[in-house]
């Protein structure tokens, strides 16, 4: 496959999905949020959603289940715009966030209350 390239100020108008090699930056960007940005290499953000209900990145089509940041060095995780699990900078669940206080069982596992990876 190769990609369509150009300029910066060759760049079309965009659409959701469209993908390009830009060859002021040197980079590969895709067209999505509305911007063309940048895809993979060395420095790349990935703006997290700002509520449970606003995720990003998120579930397939699915804006209420995925990653946000309810405050500075934060993450969060959502399902059905339901905040599950918040950490900060030293990987520590922040007080007040919902816990969990049982896991589901794999298959084979028997009288765990720990998160699987946790024993």
């Amino acid at each position: 496959m190769t990609l369509p390239s150009g300029t910066s100020a060759q760049r079309p108008t965009g659409a959701n999905g469209m993908m390009r090699y830009n060859s002021t930056v040197p980079q590969v960007e895709a067209y999505y949020s509305g911007a063309w940005q940048a895809l993979g290499g060395a420095g790349i953000t990935l703006p997290l959603g700002t509520s449970a209900s606003a995720t990003n990145p998120q579930r397939s089509g699915d804006a209420t289940t995925g990653l946000f940041s309810p405050a500075t060095g934060t993450v969060a995780i959502s399902s059905g715009s339901t905040e599950m699990i918040r950490v900060n900078a030293t990987g520590l669940p922040i007080h007040g966030a919902p816990r969990r206080t049982s896991w589901p069982e794999s298959p084979g596992a028997r009288g765990s209350s720990a998160p699987p990876g946790a024993l």
